[in-house]
């Protein structure tokens, strides 16, 4: 049976080597939620639009807002408006608030966004609005012939990010502070923290590298693209299992491609010994 040992883990810089619209269906209507991501400069107005479209038989009824959110290491946390110190929010406007749609048809949600004339404005700045549906109601039976019947209400919404970036004014810098590799069945799981240290969002290319002894690289993986705010970590894990690997000593690389002059990574030294 061939088991997992990490010899070292380290992190490090490597030299540069490198350089869709999409619909979210709930209820029965759908939303187009690609990021909305733009250059202004201060006083500079933006005005845009995103479908929203009723796929059942009969008319919904949809509402509009503006939020905030922030980033976790593990994700997204929505907030209320004004909470975010960075809220692009704040200078956006939606659209109509309300929305009724009959079946098969689709409407516009227009927002503007209108950067204020403050030449301190740096870096980027972000926000959210939502476009959610009517409450729906559903009961669950408790299988008993007396038992109660528990009603359960489910709304749902989708956001619609936007990120602004104010051209001239970017730090790009970015690190893996911390990084950690988990033994397990048939393999390993190797998990990086990227740090984003600039006053920009980032969205890096981020993939892992498993290289032998001679350095040529046996297996590669892509992890898919997320955005890393100004002043956030993000986690980046791979699940490498059941990869077959002959015995021998291999070097796992995370590595960040980030739009800067030096790609950065976190390497681990592993063994992979046979029966």
């Amino acid at each position: 049976m061939k088991y997992w040992r990490l010899i070292r883990l380290c992190l490090l810089v490597l030299p540069f080597i490198l350089l869709s619209a999409r619909f979210a269906y709930a209820q029965g209507f759908a939303v187009d939620f690609t990021p909305i991501e733009l250059k202004l400069r201060p006083g500079e107005k933006y005005v845009g639009f995103v479908y929203a479209t009723n796929q059942k038989k009969e008319t919904v009824h949809l509402k509009v807002y503006l939020g905030d959110w922030r980033q976790t290491e593990k994700g997204a946390v929505f907030l209320k408006l004004g909470e975010e110190p960075q809220s692009l929010s704040k200078w956006m406007r939606v659209s109509p608030a309300q929305l009724t749609i009959p079946p098969g048809g689709s409407e516009k949600v227009y927002f503007e966004i209108a950067m204020p004339e403050d030449p301190d404005l740096s870096g980027s700045y972000w926000g959210v609005f939502f476009v959610e549906g009517q409450p729906q109601s559903t009961s669950l039976e408790s299988g008993q012939a007396e038992g109660p019947t528990v009603g359960i209400t489910s709304i749902f919404r989708f956001g619609i990010k936007a990120y602004v970036t104010i051209p001239g004014t970017e730090i790009r810098q970015a690190t893996f502070p911390g990084a950690k590799v988990s033994p397990v069945k048939g393999g390993f799981d190797m998990t990086a923290t990227l740090e984003n240290q600039g006053n920009i969002y980032l969205k890096p290319y981020v993939w892992l590298e498993l290289r032998d002894q001679t350095g040529i690289t046996v297996y590669s993986e892509a992890h898919l693209l997320k955005t890393v705010l100004p002043k956030s970590k993000r986690d980046y894990t791979f699940e490498l299992r059941k990869l077959n690997l002959p015995p021998g000593r291999y070097t796992a690389l995370i590595i960040a491609d980030y739009d800067a002059p030096n790609l950065i990574a976190a390497q681990a030294e592993i063994e992979v010994k046979g029966k």
